[in-house]
Parts: C-alpha cells; structure tokens; sequence
C-alpha cells in the first residue's frame, strides 16, 4: 500500500512542479486542454481574471480538429457554460477566450445570487 502511494506520488510530483498553478479562485479551474491552441486559449481566459468569490470546479477542455478549428468548451460544476470553435489565429483565440471570461463571470454572479436567495429562504 505504502509503495503504490509513492509510486503515484514519484509520478505525479514531476508535473506538478513544472505546472503552472491552475486554482485561480477559491475554488479549482482544471486545464485539460490538448494542443497548443487550447493552451493559448487557456493562458488567455486567466489571464486578468476579476471573477468574483466561487467556490466550485471550471474546468477547460478540447477536442482538436485541424480542419474546422479545435472545439474548445468550459463546464463548471459539470454544467457546460461555454462552448466554441477555435481557429489557429492567436487574435482570434484571444478574442474567444475574452467572450468565455465574461461568459464565465456572468455564470458565476447568477450562481451566487441563486445561492444568496437559497440562504434567504432558509
């Protein structure tokens, strides 16, 4: 038992030391982006994050398509909010992750009110 918990951790500790930190809120923003579009699309949505006091799970994920642009898309609490084409132009991914960020932000100010008025009732 104490032998496989050190293999996982001899495994895991590389990547978590050449990773950038991905918690961003008081919750967890999970980066499972697979190319190096989605990775400029991420780096671009964190950039300058204003978002208000969350405490729940965003994750950001894609599925690269060298045709038609990759299919970037944004769940939060297992709930897609977001979900777009990317084309390979880093303008244009900077301008989608823009469009996600005040997306996102919006979400997460209904999703507090909504819990606000949860605890009014209460």
């Amino acid at each position: 038992m104490v032998k496989s918990i050190l293999f996982i951790i001899l495994i895991v500790l590389p990547s978590i030391s050449n990773a950038k930190l991905d918690v961003v809120l008081d919750g967890y923003v999970a980066n499972q982006v697979i190319s190096r579009v989605g990775q400029i699309f991420y780096e671009e949505l964190a950039d300058g994050w204003s978002l208000p006091s969350f405490n729940g799970l965003i994750v950001v994920k894609e599925r690269p398509d060298n045709f038609a642009g990759n299919v970037i898309w944004i769940e939060i609490n297992d709930e897609t909010v977001y979900e777009s084409r990317v084309g390979f132009i880093p303008g244009a991914i900077a301008d989608k992750a823009k469009e996600a960020r005040v997306i996102i932000q919006s979400y997460i100010f209904q999703y507090n009110e909504a819990l606000q008025d949860l605890e009014g009732i209460k």
